[in-house]
């Protein structure tokens, strides 16, 4: 504990020394604590839109959907193509990329499956392919982010 306060003192006399003060301090902190909340709303509304369409929360291809979709947002100012997505996502968490691609595959196949039909119409717009019946991931994850980003309701 005592360590700890130490710590604390010295942190806080070596930012005085470059001319930072406690309320700049604490201004910063409030600024991450906010950026983390409306991090993990964000992420809430990702669960929430999913379980929606149908994709059960314990499919990976879910967790892969989820991260793409955050990784997106997080970097929404900066244009980016599904190969820099993909990699960022593969990179982050090991796995290769076309174990990625099969579970968002398998993701979308259950939400066919499983999903509210309507509400599949109107978030996809019939942007499924006639001849397989199926949407290309790509396009999937596209206009998932779209409708998140424009924030339609539920």
């Amino acid at each position: 504990m005592e360590n700890d306060q130490e710590r604390a003192i010295e942190v806080l006399e070596k930012l005085r020394s470059v001319g930072i003060t406690i309320d700049d301090l604490v201004f910063v902190l409030s600024k991450i604590n906010d950026s983390q909340e409306k991090q993990k709303a964000y992420e809430q509304r990702i669960h929430a839109y999913l379980t929606k369409l149908g994709i059960p929360s314990n499919l990976r291809g879910r967790e892969f959907i989820t991260k793409m979709l955050l990784y997106m947002h997080e970097n929404a100012n900066k244009r980016m193509s599904m190969e820099e997505i993909y990699k960022a996502v593969t990179d982050k968490y090991g796995y290769k990329k076309q174990n990625v691609e099969r579970c968002v595959r398998s993701a979308i196949g259950a939400m066919q499956k499983n999903g509210d039909a309507e509400f599949i119409d109107q978030t996809f717009r019939n942007n499924f392919s006639k001849q397989t019946g199926s949407i290309p991931n790509s396009k999937f994850i596209r206009l998932l982010h779209e409708n998140l980003e424009m924030g339609k309701d539920l």
